[in-house]
C-alpha cells in the first residue's frame, strides 16, 4: 500500500488531536475516592488552551471547555462510580502554509464509570482501580470536512491504575491504558488534487501515565505527571489505499492544586509534549480544572471533599 504525503498525513491525523478532551487522568484522581462520603455528586469543570509547533509551517490552535459530573458510591473499602461523563466542546483552528482550517462545536460524549478498592482508610494506603471509558460519536461532524471537533466514531479505552500514598504527604501512581476504535466509514482527506473521501481505520492505541502529588501545606499541593502515548497506525479504504504512521508522544504535565474551600479544589496546569515520532506534532496546552462536591447525606464530622483531607485533618 502507497504512503499519504506528510501534509496530508498531519491533516487527516486531526480525528485524533481536535476533540476537546483526552480521557487521561490527573494525580489523585482516584485517591480522592477514598475520603468522599458516600452517596456524593461532584461537578466539575475545565478549560485549556492549546497550541503545536511542527518541523513544517503548520499549527494548530484551540480553546477547550469540558462539563464533567459524577456520583459516588461506597461500600466500606470499595468506592464504586456508576456515572461519571464529561461533554466537551472546542474551537479549533489549524494554520497550514496558505491554508486555514477552522471548526468548532460540541465534542464527543464519554462515560467512564469507575470501581476502587483501597487497603485501609487511613493516610498510608495502597489502592487500585478499573475504568473502562466509553467515547461515543455524538459531536459535531461533518465527513465534507476536514477539521472537525467530533470523531465519528466509538472508543472504548479499558484502563487500570495502582497507587501508593505514603509519609503522609506524598502520592505515587501508575496508568496503563488500551484504546479501540470502530471504523469512522466517511471521513475527509486532503490530497494533492484537493480532497477525498475514504474509510478510515486504526489499529489499538496504548498508553501509560506516571503521577507524582506532594502536600506543601494543608490546603495547597503540587504533581508531576508523565504520559506515554503510542498511536495505532491509520489505514484508509480505497481511493486511497494507505497507511498512516502515528506518532509515540511523551509528555509532561504540572499541576498546582488549591482547597478553595473544603468542598471546592482548583487545579492550576501546564502539560508540555516532551518529544513526538513520525514528525508528529509538539504541542502543549495550559489550563485549569475546578471541582465541587455535594455530600447527599453526610456522615456525622465527615465532611465532602473533593480531593484527599489535609494531613492535620487525618491525623485527628
Amino acid at each position: 500500500m502507497k504512503r499519504l504525503p506528510s501534509c496530508a498525513a498531519i491533516a487527516a491525523a486531526l480525528s485524533l488531536v481536535v476533540p476537546a478532551a483526552r480521557a487521561e487522568t490527573d494525580a489523585r484522581d482516584t485517591e480522592v475516592l477514598n475520603y468522599i462520603p458516600n452517596n456524593t455528586v461532584a461537578a466539575l469543570g475545565y478549560y485549556r488552551h492549546t497550541s503545536t509547533s511542527d518541523r513544517e509551517p503548520q499549527n494548530l490552535a484551540s480553546n477547550q471547555a469540558v462539563f464533567r459530573g459524577a456520583y459516588v458510591l461506597k461500600f466500606g473499602n470499595v468506592a464504586f462510580v456508576p456515572f461519571d461523563a464529561y461533554l466537551p466542546t472546542a474551537d479549533v483552528t489549524l494554520f497550514s502554509g496558505a491554508r486555514t482550517l477552522h471548526t468548532s462545536g460540541m465534542g464527543d460524549f464519554t462515560y467512564l464509570p469507575t470501581v476502587a478498592y483501597f487497603s485501609q482508610q487511613g493516610e498510608n494506603h495502597t489502592y487500585v482501580a478499573f475504568n473502562p471509558n466509553l467515547t461515543m460519536p455524538t459531536g459535531s461532524y461533518d465527513s465534507s470536512k476536514l477539521l472537525n471537533v467530533g470523531a465519528n466514531r466509538w472508543v472504548i479505552k479499558p484502563q487500570v491504575m495502582i497507587g501508593q500514598r505514603f509519609l503522609r504527604a506524598f502520592t505515587a501512581e501508575l496508568v496503563g491504558n488500551t484504546s479501540l476504535f470502530t471504523v469512522n466509514p466517511d471521513i475527509s482527506v486532503p490530497t494533492p488534487e484537493g480532497q477525498t473521501r475514504a474509510r478510515l481505520h486504526q489499529d489499538p492505541t496504548f498508553g501509560g501515565e506516571v503521577h507524582l502529588a506532594a502536600d506543601l501545606s494543608t490546603t495547597f499541593y503540587v504533581g508531576a505527571s508523565y504520559y506515554l502515548t503510542a498511536n495505532g497506525k491509520q489505514r484508509f479504504d480505497a481511493p486511497l489505499n494507505v497507511n498512516v504512521d502515528q506518532p509515540t508522544v511523551q509528555a509532561l504535565r504540572f499541576t498546582a492544586g488549591i482547597r478553595v474551600e473544603k468542598d471546592t479544589l482548583l487545579l492550576l496546569q501546564y502539560n508540555q509534549d516532551l518529544a513526538a515520532s513520525n514528525e508528529g506534532s509538539i504541542s502543549r496546552w495550559f489550563g485549569a480544572r475546578i471541582s465541587h462536591s455535594f455530600s447527599m447525606s453526610p456522615e456525622p464530622n465527615t465532611p465532602a471533599q473533593p480531593a484527599r483531607p489535609p494531613p492535620a485533618e487525618a491525623r485527628r
